[in-house]
């Protein structure tokens, strides 16, 4: 998975549409993907944030819509997925793509319990 740069983004000329969900907070994306793709919103548009994803050949689209940008990187846990248009044929499953999201925000957040514990152990003589 990789995410593209915004020249990447315009000159892959290619649109996506709503697909489904992602559970997630603005950190764990960050963390995961990087700085969103598009992040400037002049109060036309209606993300804030948007990452476009190759995943196996294909790109992908995670945004947030019709929020605020603090709502997003607050509060927000729920981000909307798009895919490449459905009439493509011979595209990846927005499953897949859904599904690999979801082990590596599991794998930081698991790695995140952890690091948050300290352990004092004291020994006595």
């Amino acid at each position: 998975m990789e995410t593209l740069t915004q020249n990447q983004a315009i000159q892959s000329n290619v649109s996506t549409a709503f697909s489904g969900y992602i559970d997630a907070t603005y950190a764990e994306l960050l963390q995961i993907l990087g700085e969103p793709t598009f992040d400037l919103n002049d109060g036309l548009d209606k993300t804030n944030f948007e990452w476009y994803l190759l995943f196996k050949g294909q790109i992908f689209t995670i945004y947030d819509w019709k929020c605020t940008p603090a709502y997003s990187v607050q509060e927000r846990d729920q981000w909307h997925v798009g895919a490449q248009w459905r009439q493509n044929t011979g595209l990846v499953s927005t499953d897949n793509f859904i599904q690999e999201l979801k082990e590596r925000i599991s794998n930081i957040r698991n790695e995140n319990v952890f690091s948050d514990k300290i352990f004092i152990v004291t020994i006595k003589k």
